[in-house]
């Protein structure tokens, strides 16, 4: 009977041994999780959150530019160019009539105003459409060159249409912009589509490097 006594002291002992133990392995853990293994998750985290913001800044400029494999980041000499914004009716050289919108080419060769025509979009207050841009806005497909002469240059040469007027409600039209400057020659091929997208191709005659800007500013 006795014998069966110390047995049943044994177990409850190795109980209570296994059961501290559980115990000051549990406090470890969560004493290790806490002054170590969080700040470690901070860090990485933030880390990690540094890193994908550089990586969206690094993308976000490469996409900037990345209309043609000869577009190149600005300059210091390129980002000092005149800021041709201003847009008036003379200075249209092209309109795009297209089955939702009408584009409007400027003298540099950008996009100067886009008009949305769907009904949709029509109101006691806009009647004739919807504008997007306004006359201050950096305007899309706005070339600088890297070269800062023949930015300079190009800034105040008018470039040539191809036509005036397009029609693209039905099937898409080409429209070719041409800038003869004096080291280069910018040629914009720009293909519109009646539902109001367009392709645009960009080339210069010797390889000149530039980009082109999207229609906003970019934050750094």
């Amino acid at each position: 009977m006795g014998k069966m006594t110390n047995n049943t002291l044994d177990k409850k002992d190795t109980q209570k041994r296994i059961l501290l133990a559980t115990v000051i392995s549990l406090v470890f853990f969560l004493v290790y999780d806490f002054f170590y293994l969080q700040p470690e998750y901070e860090k990485q985290k933030a880390a990690a959150k540094q890193e994908a913001l550089v990586k969206q800044t690094t993308t976000q400029t490469t996409n900037t530019a990345g209309i043609d494999k000869n577009l190149a980041p600005a300059s210091a000499s390129t980002n000092s160019a005149p800021q041709v914004n201003n847009t008036t009716n003379s200075d249209i050289i092209a309109t795009i009539k297209t089955a939702k919108s009408i584009y409007e080419i400027d003298s540099l060769g950008r996009i100067a105003q886009v008009t949305l025509t769907t009904k949709v979009y029509e109101n006691e207050e806009h009647t004739g459409g919807i504008k997007l841009f306004t006359k201050t806005q950096l305007k899309p497909l706005e070339v600088r060159f890297a070269d800062g002469a023949i930015n300079a240059e190009a800034f105040k040469t008018k470039v040539v249409p191809s036509a005036t007027n397009l029609d693209a409600t039905q099937e898409s039209t080409t429209l070719t912009l041409t800038q003869k400057l004096t080291n280069t020659t910018l040629t914009k091929t720009l293909t519109f589509y009646p539902d109001g997208h367009y392709d645009v191709d960009v080339k210069t005659s010797n390889q000149q490097n530039y980009f082109i800007t999207p229609g906003f500013r970019q934050m750094y």
